[in-house]
């Protein structure tokens, strides 16, 4: 560390010889967590990341500072000034800037423009960008920016549903079940994004959550809980998911392997990670490749527990007509609408989903409702914690919402199309002894039908997989089928938050000939939230609360 502002006034700290910044003891992680493993292959990219905050004395407090660090190379020919130690082709550095408000794609959109600037004066002396930098931004940002609007901004979920299809609901399963999760992937940026993404499907979490994080567990010093009862709404969210012995860890570097490894202290962890050496080891409960859009589960019972029921493949059906139907719509030039298939209409269908699960299971122990939302994943969701907790009161809000499953309903064909289909894709949720059994069993049916079996499961793959438009009559007809409405369920966002619109499920999707695939449209990423607008009404909302300040 080079330089640091304001500076870090802790009598313990010094420079040393060599002119470095000697850090305190808590946050000796710091350079690796700014510049990433396999930093090297990359010109720039960015990572996410918390330390404990600490006090004058340099000791850990229960805060968390949230890191957000944007590195960038530079050719060491093109420096004006140039250091003795710059013996290498190209030179590699880091800003960071740490907030005690987790608001990470609002405070990158910044910083990206602050390093840009930095290096093109071709002069890493030249600190004084980095100090107004500091002022620029103190006057930006506020505490008034703690709500979902401002943290969630930037996080797409739309891209992490186009990623992931229909796995992106297992993939929330996952995270309610409290295992040890291994996010993996390069670009950092990516895989902390994503991460950050599919965490915000939980109600709460952002907002509520995240601003409590217990970060001094990472520096191996005891440390308490916070004091007080984390405020809950009137169906019991958000689950606490974070507490004691939890760790979440946007990016974990190679350093911190052996602080997730350790199962006395840390009960489960949701990281991100780059180094391929993390692959190696077991102690991850799943591993998701986020480049691939892969769920790895290493344990079969976990396996079973994520499998997705017929009830939850229409879910992500529903969720597939109107993602996808709206960037069709965009790509024709016609009128979109503005809140079907949106990041927070997403969000408020996955709500939709908790809060009727959690109503079934308060109200009913009926094993063949449970079974709609899989009952492995329910017995072992009420072996967790936050369960336990959720469950010691009873929330008179929940007496009112439908049991069952919102998309229950009876099987047809297309029904039996999508089962199909997501056997024959999903064979990543399963281990290798179910992938060769599952794979036998097609090979000897097949032969006991003369082939019948293979020559349908081509075209059901060709239609699921290519979205083709030369199918037979009988898929075309079976695509237009009205899906089933679900349940009118009386939940509405976050009371209080008076801009997120308060509509439940529609009646149906507008329909189209058949489900293509999932159109990726690199240049219309993020544009729900205009992120500079935004931190103009932080700064408007610094400048009117001056004396309250």
């Amino acid at each position: 560390v080079e330089f640091v502002y304001p500076p870090i006034n802790i009598d313990t700290v010094k420079k040393s010889d060599s002119g470095a910044i000697q850090l305190p003891e808590p946050w000796q992680d710091l350079p690796n967590l700014c510049i990433p493993d396999g930093a090297h292959t990359v010109k720039e990219d960015a990572t996410f990341f918390h330390i404990p905050d600490i006090d004058d004395k340099g000791i850990p407090t229960t805060g968390s500072l949230y890191g957000i660090s944007h590195y960038r190379s530079i050719e060491t020919k093109d420096l004006l000034n140039k250091e003795e130690s710059m013996t290498r082709t190209e030179v590699k550095k880091s800003v960071c800037i740490l907030s005690k408000l987790p608001l990470y794609m609002l405070i990158l959109s910044k910083l990206e423009v602050i390093i840009r600037s930095y290096f093109e004066e071709r002069d890493f002396t030249q600190t004084s960008i980095l100090e107004e930098a500091f002022k620029s931004l103190t006057q930006t940002i506020s505490w008034k920016m703690l709500s979902k609007t401002y943290i969630n901004a930037g996080l797409s979920v739309r891209d992490a549903f186009k990623r992931f299809k229909g796995k992106l609901v297992s993939l929330f399963k996952l995270l309610l079940l409290e295992k040890k999760v291994l996010f993996y992937g390069s670009p950092v940026r990516t895989t902390c994004r994503t991460m950050l993404s599919v965490l915000s499907l939980i109600p709460g979490v952002t907002e509520l959550l995240l601003p409590r994080l217990l970060t001094c567990q990472m520096a191996k010093i005891k440390c308490q809980w916070h004091d007080g009862e984390l405020p809950v709404d009137e169906y019991g969210l958000p689950f606490e998911i974070f507490r004691q012995g939890v760790v979440f860890q946007p990016y974990v570097s190679l350093q911190q392997m052996d602080l997730l490894r350790d199962k006395r202290a840390i009960h489960s962890f949701i990281a991100g990670a780059t180094n391929a050496l993390f692959l190696r080891h077991s102690f991850a409960h799943a591993v998701v490749f986020v480049e691939k859009g892969v769920i790895e589960v290493r344990d079969p019972a976990l396996t079973r527990a994520l499998s997705l029921t017929t009830e939850d493949l229409r879910f992500t059906e529903y969720l597939s007509q109107y993602i996808t139907s709206k960037f069709a719509s965009k790509l024709n030039n016609s009128e979109a609408s503005p809140w079907e298939g949106s990041d927070d209409w997403i969000r408020l269908q996955f709500k939709n989903y908790l809060v009727s699960l959690m109503g079934t299971v308060q109200r009913t122990d009926n094993f063949e409702i449970l079974t709609d939302f899989n009952h492995s994943f329910i017995n072992q969701w009420k072996g967790t914690d936050s369960y336990h907790k959720w469950k010691s009161n009873n929330y008179v809000k929940l007496e009112s919402i439908p049991v069952g499953h919102p998309f229950k309903g009876s099987y047809t064909l297309s029904d039996v199309r999508m089962r199909l289909a997501y056997q024959l894709q999903d064979v990543q949720l399963m281990d290798q002894e179910q992938s060769k059994k599952l794979n036998q069993a097609v090979s000897n049916t097949g032969k006991a039908v003369g082939g019948a079996l293979a020559s349908a499961k081509t075209k059901v793959a060709n239609w699921w997989f290519k979205g083709s438009e030369s199918g037979s009559s009988a898929d075309k007809d079976n695509s237009n089928k009205e899906y089933i409405r679900p349940k009118d369920l009386a939940v509405s966002p976050t009371e209080g938050d008076d801009d997120e619109r308060q509509e439940l499920l529609p009646d149906k999707p507008e329909q189209a000939d058949s489900p293509g695939p999932f159109v990726v449209d690199d240049d219309d990423d993020d544009e729900d939230i205009d992120i500079d607008v935004l931190l103009s009404r932080g700064a408007a909302a610094v400048n009117a609360g001056k004396d309250e300040q």
